[in-house]
């Protein structure tokens, strides 16, 4: 169990910054790339980061503000999903 302390990463902006550009990088290879394999690789690359940014933004919060960390998580989701509805709707 994690506890409900903020957990504050040493250089968590730097992290935050490069996951930010990752994805950033991915959405922009997604518009170059017009193959089916390269935007589900795509969106399984930003998942993967925005996984990990959602963890990196929440543990900072800690546990006391609950719902936000799930308005967050639902954030990543959405626009995961969007990505998703782009690329069906692009073939």
């Amino acid at each position: 169990m994690l506890s409900s302390a903020p957990l504050h990463l040493p250089g968590r902006h730097a992290l935050n910054l490069g996951l930010l550009a990752g994805n950033v990088g991915a959405m922009a290879y997604y518009f170059v790339d017009p193959s089916m394999t390269a935007g589900l690789s795509m969106l399984g690359t930003t998942t993967a980061l925005s996984t990990v940014m959602g963890v990196t933004l929440t543990a900072a919060i800690g546990g006391t503000l609950f719902a936000i960390q799930f308005t967050q998580v639902f954030q990543h989701m959405a626009a995961n999903n969007i990505a998703l509805y782009f690329n069906y709707i692009r073939c």
